[in-house]
């Protein structure tokens, strides 16, 4: 772990986590223990990318699980328990929220290549 102390980062300044940095992202270490980590930009641009990478397909993967009728509706969360435990065979259900709902439709907004093929779904 590439690491730094904050008695360094404030005996040096800003140029100890530059250093540091070097070598990839940085834990500054405060109280013994791991607290912060600093990125490069490059790096940071890279996570968030990652991450929205992450989302997209996970999204998609969802709407086309949707389209495919793999989902059911339940009224409770009571409701959705007595589902599993009478489908043993059942390996995975799609649970959504109104809030996954208004976020799968902006998702959809800014992907007009897959609108077409979910809007029936939500």
């Amino acid at each position: 772990m590439n690491s730094i102390t904050v008695q360094e980062i404030k005996r040096r300044g800003i140029a100890a986590v530059d250093d540091a940095l070097i070598q990839g992202p940085v834990h500054v270490i405060k109280n013994n223990r791991p607290q912060y980590v600093v990125l490069t930009e490059q790096s940071y641009k890279e996570l968030l990318e990652a991450q929205h990478e992450a989302t997209y397909h996970r999204i998609k993967a969802s709407l086309e699980d949707a389209q495919a009728n793999h989902i059911t509706y339940h009224d409770s969360v009571d409701a959705l328990m007595q589902h599993l435990d009478h489908s043993p065979n059942m390996t995975w259900t799609l649970a959504t929220t109104t809030s996954f709902d208004r976020r799968a439709r902006k998702f959809l907004a800014k992907h007009p290549d897959l609108r077409n093929c979910f809007a029936k779904t939500l």
